[in-house]
Parts: C-alpha cells; sequence; structure tokens
C-alpha cells in the first residue's frame, strides 16, 4: 500500500478550475502548518497524491453562449439545455435575469447554480464521474481515497457519487461501495440538500453518501461557518441530527463529523482558505491525511495565531441574523446578492 493517502478536490461556485482550486487548497493547507514550529518546513502538497476536478469550463462555454446569442436567461435555458421537472422553475428565471444586469459575481456564482439545476446538470455529472474513476485507478496500490468539496461542489459530487455507487452512468462508470469505498469525504458549506431539494435529485439524508451500513464513505465530516450566508439556517443547510434516521446512533458518533467554525479573518467567510485554515479544521483534516500531530503547547501557540477580527465578527453576525430566509430560487438570488454586496462594503 502506498504511503501516502489520495485526496481528491472538486471547487464551488464562481471562476475556477482544477488548478485554482488545487491551489488553494494546498495555501490554506501550508498556512496552517506553517502556526505550528515543527511542522513548518512541511510542504502538504508532498505528503498526499491530489488531483483536483474542475467543471467550470461547462458552465463559462454555457455563459459565453449565452451572451453571445443575446437571449433573455428563460429562452436561453429553454432553447438550449431544458429546464428541470419542477413547475415554478422557469418562471423564476424571469425575475433572476433582472437580478444578473451585469453584474459579474452574479453572472458567475447564480448562472452556475442555474445551469446545474438544468438537464446540463447530468453532464457535469457524467464528467466528474469519470474524473474520479480515472483518479481512483491511477491509485490501485491504495484504498485510501479522500474527497474534499466546497460550496456547489458538494452537491455535485454528493449526486455523482450517490448515481455512481447506486445506478452508474451508461457502460461501466460506476463504483463498488464494498470494495472501492471512500475512505473520508469533507464536505465544506455543504449545499447539497437545497440543491436537490431544488432538483429533485435523491436528497443527501436518502441517499447512499453516507457512513455506516448501504453507505459509501467510511467517514463523513460536515463543515460550516456560523457567519456564511451559504450555511445559514435559512439556506437549509445539510445539517443532520442524531434523530434523523440518517445513520445509526453509532456511526454518527464514530462516522460522522460536525466543525462549526465562527472566526472572521477573511472578508469571504464562505472562503476554502478560511475553512481550512481554521484551528477547529485544520487539526483533523491533516491529521486524516498524514501525520500531523502538534505538542499541546505548539497546538495552543498555533491556534491561537489564527486572528479573529472582532469587529467585522461583530457586523457579519448582525447581518447574517438580521438576513432574510426564502421560499424559491428568485429568493434565494436576492439573499445572495444582498450579502454580496455587503461584504463588498465592508473596511477589511
Amino acid at each position: 500500500m502506498s504511503e501516502k493517502q489520495v485526496l481528491i478536490l472538486i471547487h464551488g461556485m464562481g471562476k475556477h478550475s482544477a488548478d485554482s482550486f488545487q491551489e488553494e487548497v494546498v495555501t490554506a493547507a501550508n498556512n496552517a502548518l506553517s502556526r505550528y514550529p515543527s511542522f513548518a518546513d512541511v510542504n502538504f502538497e508532498d505528503k498526499v497524491h491530489i488531483h483536483s476536478i474542475g467543471y467550470d469550463h461547462i458552465f463559462e462555454a454555457l455563459r459565453e453562449k449565452m451572451a453571445e446569442s443575446g437571449s433573455d436567461l428563460q429562452s436561453f435555458i429553454t432553447a438550449e439545455i431544458g429546464g428541470v421537472n419542477l413547475p415554478d422553475f422557469i418562471g423564476d428565471l424571469a425575475g433572476i435575469q433582472a437580478d444578473l444586469a451585469d453584474d459579474e459575481f452574479l453572472n458567475t456564482h447564480v448562472l452556475d447554480v442555474v445551469f446545474y439545476l438544468t438537464l446540463l446538470g447530468e453532464r457535469v455529472r457524467l464528467y466528474v464521474a469519470e474524473k474520479l474513476l480515472e483518479f481512483i485507478q491511477a491509485h490501485q496500490e491504495t484504498t485510501r481515497i479522500n474527497v474534499l468539496a466546497h460550496s456547489l461542489g458538494t452537491a455535485v459530487m454528493h449526486d455523482t457519487l450517490n448515481k455512481l455507487y447506486s445506478e452508474g452512468f451508461g457502460d461501466g462508470v460506476r463504483l463498488n461501495k464494498e470494495t472501492q469505498p471512500i475512505n473520508t469525504l469533507w464536505t465544506f458549506a455543504n449545499v447539497s440538500e437545497v440543491i436537490t431539494k431544488i432538483s429533485g435529485l435523491t436528497g443527501p439524508l436518502k441517499s447512499v453518501v453516507k457512513p455506516g451500513t448501504g453507505g459509501c464513505v467510511a467517514a463523513f465530516y460536515n463543515i460550516f461557518h456560523r457567519f456564511d450566508i451559504f450555511t445559514m439556517k435559512a439556506i437549509n443547510r445539510f445539517d443532520p441530527k442524531k434523530n434523523d434516521n440518517w445513520v445509526s446512533g453509532f456511526i454518527y458518533d464514530n462516522a460522522y463529523g460536525r466543525y462549526k467554525t465562527e472566526k472572521v479573518t477573511r472578508k469571504n467567510t464562505h472562503s476554502i482558505q478560511s475553512y481550512i485554515e481554521d484551528p477547529v479544521v485544520c487539526h483533523d483534516l491533516l491529521n486524516t491525511l498524514f501525520d500531523f500531530q502538534p505538542s499541546a503547547d505548539e497546538r495552543s501557540q498555533g491556534d491561537a495565531a489564527y486572528a479573529n477580527v472582532q469587529s467585522e465578527f461583530d457586523k457579519i453576525k448582525a447581518f447574517i441574523e438580521s438576513a432574510d430566509s426564502y421560499d424559491d430560487l428568485n429568493g434565494l438570488v436576492k439573499l445572495i446578492k444582498a450579502y454580496k454586496d455587503y461584504l463588498g462594503n465592508l473596511d477589511f
């Protein structure tokens, strides 16, 4: 068996590539390591086999095509892609079009979600499935395959794994949960529940993407930030309770990890770098992948070096606690836009 484990990455919404997201994760891991003197000279990228999956190029091609066509979002989706089987979806698009305007942030983040909810989502899932198989088969010597997903990538990875380990994609694009399980699945800002609620696909509480009997992962880790707009309770974040009948009580206690972070070090509390660098997360994440065990004193000093900007913490806390919930896709878009505008006005 290889001494190194495999870590497969998948990005969230917005403009990313496989390489750019890998750089973000590696930088964050190395920033965390640097706080602990015994590991200051350790390079995360030397400790694991890292593979990154980028799917944004599929969305980008559609964004460009829509811009060139001059069509409104509703007409473009209906004519070029095909919508989901939900009666309100196409109607929602008309309201979303007005919010998008020329806002680059919304035209990447929001359109990613909208495009994924159409028939284009299956193309994305097939692409991700093929890349997963390619990376897993490249490391036949080890069964320690770990996956790290962020934001919309949590939904894409959930939907892909659920199909890979159940019905599969076409001929031969499938995995066996008994002989090819995922060792650990790390989901940051997990939006799989709200996305499947809108898409109509199998939700995370009922899928095979879980630890324990019938599941395809040995351990599942769910990380959210108290002030991440995408993990507010109003967003219906994935946050199973012990009595939800998702997994047994024993598995919940021993193979499921729930991490709630709340320190504010960047404007964007949704940032994967902020998540990974946080001491609440970095110790277990790094030690799962290799031997990362700083001494008690070293850990205490290194943890304290992760600063919290209290004044901005208070401002973001106030905004999040006053934010409205949403009832449909239009409401979700307005909430994302309000938060984006709010962050743009912060001082740091």
